[in-house]
């Protein structure tokens, strides 16, 4: 369209920006807001919505607060996408204050919205425990049990003061709040109440709250079972690049990655690094389990980026699977060691590493 000297509107800016946040292609959506800057008409709510929803996805919260706070005008799509944004990256905190914020300015609510918000008093309460929870209660004047009950309040003021029947996925959430809580007996009953047969939503609900998180590994398990390739991905100018798990030879043999790898190594260790490999779960000897869990694909992508980006620039990779404890672990330091910010979007969340922290705090 460009090309061909046709001035795009609104709806085409709109039909971009969802292909871009489809794609996680932040360089590209850039490019359209940029556009849309350029453009002489003043842009529609259905693209301000696109923004928003563009840079939820990709990441960029500052970005996001920016443009939220300057837009002219804000609907319930507005805040569906900023809540939704906030909790896919684990920001639960700052997700709540989005949703106070909304009932403070009279806007009204969706059965999308509660849903939304309902598994943000699960995680918000999951974090609540030993130092965390005088941390958080601090910062939040919340306690464990007022969040728990925050849900439950939430969930049972849908039908009544809302207008809204729950759905299978309101009673997944309940009983996701109730689970992480360690009210087992409650989300039990919870089950034994549904009116609908129970869903997959329902059994992950209770899975979760009973046996915990579970690590995803890269390769084989401790059974020979053929488990998904670990796979990363990391878009440097116009070029996606592929790590997988192990794989990679000629760039690891490489004496630039190397030299890198051995000083990255040396300081993180200084710091206090060490190696967990609890995420291999072949019967092999520890030195072989470090080396394994080195050529995770999330570490491949990352090295790539130390020794292809200019200092300062943020890393950006796309995972196909959970991170594993230890890689999580790896990257804080990194981000130490390197004052680089590593923005990491598994198939959880994303993870924002910077200065030894991780967004999700350490829960994911």
């Amino acid at each position: 369209m460009l090309w061909g000297c046709v001035r795009p509107g609104n709806v085409a800016f709109s039909a971009a920006l969802k292909a871009c946040s489809a794609l996680l292609d932040l360089r590209v959506g850039q490019t359209v807001h940029a556009q849309i800057v350029k453009f002489e008409e003043e842009p529609d709510q259905v693209v301000y919505n696109g923004l928003v929803r563009f840079y939820g996805e990709c990441g960029c919260f500052d970005d996001v607060r920016h443009l939220f706070d300057e837009m002219p005008c804000r609907n319930i799509v507005t805040w569906n996408s900023l809540i939704a944004g906030f909790s896919v990256r684990d920001h639960s905190f700052e997700a709540f204050e989005v949703f106070r914020r909304m009932q403070g300015e009279g806007v009204g609510f969706s059965w999308l919205k509660l849903t939304t918000i309902l598994p943000v008093c699960a995680r918000v309460t999951a974090l609540c425990s030993g130092k965390e929870i005088h941390a958080q209660i601090v910062k939040s004047v919340m306690t464990h049990e007022g969040l728990t009950d925050e849900g439950r309040t939430l969930f049972d003021r849908m039908r009544v003061e809302f207008g809204i029947s729950q759905t299978l996925e309101h009673y997944a959430c309940l009983m996701d709040i109730l689970g992480r809580a360690g009210a087992i007996k409650e989300t039990l009953e919870v089950v034994k109440s549904t009116p609908m047969k129970p869903s997959s939503s329902i059994w992950g609900s209770l899975l979760n709250s009973d046996v915990g998180r579970f690590q995803e590994g890269e390769g084989d398990d401790k059974k020979g079972n053929q488990e998904r390739p670990g796979c990363s991905w990391m878009q440097l100018k116009n070029r996606m690049h592929t790590f997988i798990a192990g794989g990679c030879f000629e760039f690891r043999n490489s004496d630039e990655y190397k030299t890198v790898w051995n000083e990255l190594m040396e300081a993180m260790e200084v710091v206090g690094y060490v190696a967990d490999t609890r995420a291999v779960l072949h019967d092999v000897n520890e030195d072989i389990k470090t080396e394994w869990v080195c050529g995770h694909s999330e570490r491949l992508a990352t090295m790539f980026g130390l020794i292809h980006t200019g200092s300062g620039i943020p890393i950006r990779i796309t995972k196909n699977l959970r991170v594993c404890t230890d890689c999580h672990s790896w990257m804080k330091y990194v981000s130490v060691v390197t004052k680089r910010v590593i923005i990491l979007r598994d198939t959880k969340l994303f993870h924002h590493f910077e200065e030894g922290t991780c967004s999700c705090k350490d829960y994911w």
